[in-house]
């Protein structure tokens, strides 16, 4: 079974079928063979695709950069600035690595791009602070590579929940009560995790699709004016948040599977297999906006374009500068009236 859904949504769009709930007995049948890919990721045509093992990839590239000695941040040295990308500290200091090489995605918009979309979202936010629409704040976006991970990968074992019906006649209202269980199988393909701690990829989704027929063998020459950051996450981190990730999609899809009214889990023994894992470089423009002691980020995909920016007005502020409004136009319709 194909299918198609963000492991971060709790609307997954895979559906287990219908035949594997079992109601009568309250016990189903075994989950076999499902197939899910995380669309962020592009799409990938069966569960036999795996990703070759990092293993693969032995050779290493020496690498020049700075690092930011406020939040630790390491990036190459290529692009010529001042300011560290995430905190904008100016306490930077060269360092010299190395790391295995790895692949690439290459940019397709551009800067310009980049500097139109960002406008564009804030041209007719009226309540933003004007720092955040300040001409000087937009040429600080940068152009980067950003450190990925993306695996194949396989979770099985029981899951349990216990679920629940209400029946209403037209004297009285009877809960039926049932145990449904699952021997799980799903084959996860194309899962990413971000290898930067300042970037969760769960909190910018439709940002970190990518379409891989594009990816390359990534050397220094391809950089251009584009920053690399480096990868300042260790591997069990990215283990850890792969299990958590496809574990909770795959307790989501059962759930969704489950033809009553009520479930709740009961017992979960799902294991998490690596399959393989790559380590990829996907363009990205980012911007930090500091306000208040606060941290923003405008984040772009250099491949399709998708952005978000993560700041929201808040509603006290709304209704605030809502009442004024409502009072002073009240106020003028008040004027006219008395004089006229």
């Amino acid at each position: 079974m194909n299918g198609s859904q963000n492991v971060d949504n709790q609307n997954v769009g895979v559906q287990v079928p219908n035949n594997n709930v079992n109601q009568q007995n309250n016990v189903n049948p075994p989950v076999n063979n499902v197939t899910v890919d995380a669309p962020e990721l592009g799409s990938v045509s069966s569960s036999d695709d795996a990703i070759p093992s990092e293993q693969t990839l032995v050779n290493t590239i020496t690498l020049k950069g700075k690092m930011c000695k406020d939040c630790n941040m390491k990036f190459s040295d290529n692009a010529n600035t001042s300011q560290c990308v995430f905190c904008g500290s100016s306490n930077i200091v060269d360092f010299d690595t190395s790391e295995d090489e790895t692949h690439y995605i290459p940019f397709v918009k551009t800067y310009n791009d980049a500097v139109a979309d960002y406008k564009k979202k804030t041209r007719f936010k009226f309540l933003l602070p004007f720092t955040f629409k300040n001409k000087k704040t937009r040429k600080r976006i940068v152009k980067a590579f950003f450190p990925v991970k993306i695996y194949d990968a396989k979770v099985y074992g029981k899951i349990v929940f216990y679920a629940a019906d209400e029946i209403i006649d037209k004297k009285n209202t009877e809960v039926k009560q049932y145990e449904v269980s699952y021997d799980t199988n799903f084959d996860y393909n194309n899962v990413l995790v971000s290898s930067c701690s300042k970037i969760d990829e769960s909190n910018y989704t439709n940002v970190f699709k990518y379409d891989y027929s594009q990816m390359t063998v990534f050397n220094n020459d391809v950089l251009g004016d584009a920053l690399h950051v480096y990868s300042d996450v260790d591997d069990s981190v990215d283990i850890n948040k792969l299990n958590e990730k496809i574990v909770k999609n795959s307790v989501n899809i059962v759930r969704g599977s489950i033809g009553h009214e009520l479930k709740k889990l009961k017992e979960n023994n799902m294991s998490v297999l690596c399959n393989g894992q790559k380590k990829i470089l996907v363009p990205m423009y980012v911007l930090n906006i500091k306000y208040k002691n606060n941290d923003y980020f405008y984040l772009m995909n250099g491949q399709s374009g998708e952005s978000f920016l993560n700041i929201e007005i808040s509603k006290t502020k709304i209704v605030v500068v809502s009442l004024l409004i409502f009072t002073l136009i009240f106020l003028v319709i008040m004027l006219i009236a008395f004089f006229f």
